[in-house]
């Protein structure tokens, strides 16, 4: 690759967008969106300059266009391991502060690391998001953050786990003030992000819900620019004032 940080910077942020956005590849005609996903991923490795992993990833990609119901899986699995691999090429030329962490399968440890380098610096609130947040959100990574700082938690209505509310329950019961927490529940699809949010100011996209994350694909953790964290922190702020608490 040939330009400098602030190519690499913009390719970085346009992969940990579609790392968060994988489609599901379900059905053997493609939707529009997954076409688009696929077109993106494919532009940025293009940008990278790694004939490698762009063979690699186109050859997925056909695969996934011809494989039938049963092979489909493997073939989502080669398309998103050529995206990673990408991901984790652009993030080398990054910053230290800002890189972020890549996080190979089956890494939980990694994770639990990863997302504690995150909100340890917090000084005011932590705002979790994440659609499919259920206690694992809380027991393993919000109980990482110093106490007094507030912790919030937007999950979505129509996918939250049940075991989120008892955990939540009995995180107040027994913490109180000392670690203030409010859940809020958004409408029924309205969340796609998983996301944490320090002190209002820096955001960090994440790859995948907390309940899985890095078991059993590789995933990222990943800070976005001021520009792009101003805009998803106050779409989420809409989001969060219209949710509904539990």
């Amino acid at each position: 690759m040939t330009g400098g940080t602030p190519v690499t910077d913009h390719i970085y942020e346009q992969l940990q967008v579609l790392a968060s956005t994988i489609p599901n590849f379900e059905s053997e005609a493609q939707t529009h969106e997954e076409q688009m996903w696929l077109a993106q991923v494919r532009a940025a490795l293009r940008s990278l300059n790694d004939p490698l992993n762009g063979g690699s990833f186109d050859a997925a990609v056909q695969m996934l266009q011809m494989a039938d119901q049963l092979y489909r899986p493997t073939a989502r699995t080669q398309v998103t391991q050529c995206m990673f691999n990408a991901l984790a090429q652009a993030g080398q030329n990054r910053p230290a502060a800002v890189r972020g962490a890549f996080l190979p399968a089956q890494s939980p440890h990694d994770a639990l690391v990863a997302v504690r380098k995150v909100t340890e610096v917090a000084k005011v609130s932590v705002l979790f998001v994440d659609p499919y947040a259920d206690a694992t959100l809380l027991d393993t990574y919000a109980i990482q953050i110093r106490e007094q700082v507030q912790i919030l938690l937007l999950a979505d209505a129509g996918s939250v786990k049940p075991s989120l509310k008892p955990a939540g329950s009995a995180w107040v019961s027994q913490y109180a003030a000392a670690r203030p927490l409010e859940i809020r529940l958004a409408p029924a699809r309205a969340l796609h992000d998983r996301m944490i949010v320090v002190d209002h100011t820096e955001a960090w996209v994440v790859g995948q819900s907390f309940n899985a994350l890095a078991a059993r694909a590789p995933t990222s953790i990943s800070k976005l620019d001021i520009e792009t964290a101003r805009l998803k922190i106050d779409a989420h702020d809409a989001l969060w004032q219209s949710a509904v608490p539990i």
